[in-house]
């Protein structure tokens, strides 16, 4: 398996030609132009009639804007998350199938046969962006 350094950087280089390219008429490759807001709109249908049926204890089910859906099974005990904190969370990221893709727990990872010697399993952490800022993710 790839070092997940190698991974990060292909990514970077992946995501910065899909940025160059969406600037263009034309797909960079020569296929149609990428329709984000129909396929969101099409994805969005198939995530509502997967979440109707999905059965799993959850506190709440946040909706991002961009189509990911974050279900929360446990409440931390910490104070109330502010802009410029740093978060610590753990995470395991599924499809729709149920096959699990990444996850933050060795555990998991060992379990559903993606454990990769080369990742470090710890908690995933992000800063609450404060008013016209990113969010600032560390992997």
């Amino acid at each position: 398996m790839m070092h997940k350094k190698r991974w990060g950087y292909l990514g970077t280089l992946v995501a910065l030609l899909l940025l160059w390219s969406s600037c263009e008429e034309q797909n960079f490759f020569g296929g149609p132009v990428y329709d984000f807001e129909g396929n969101l709109k099409r994805d969005r249908a198939i995530l509502a009639d997967f979440i109707e049926t999905f059965e799993v204890d959850s506190i709440r089910r946040i909706h991002d804007p961009s189509g990911v859906i974050i279900i929360v099974q446990e409440e931390g005990s910490g104070s109330q998350a502010r802009p410029g904190n740093v978060i610590y969370t753990e995470f395991n990221l599924s499809l729709l199938d149920g096959t699990i893709v990444d996850t933050t727990r060795e555990d998991v990872a060992i379990a559903n046969d993606i454990w990769n010697e080369n990742v470090t399993y710890t908690f995933f952490q992000f800063v609450i962006p404060t008013a016209g800022q990113g969010v600032a993710v560390q992997a």
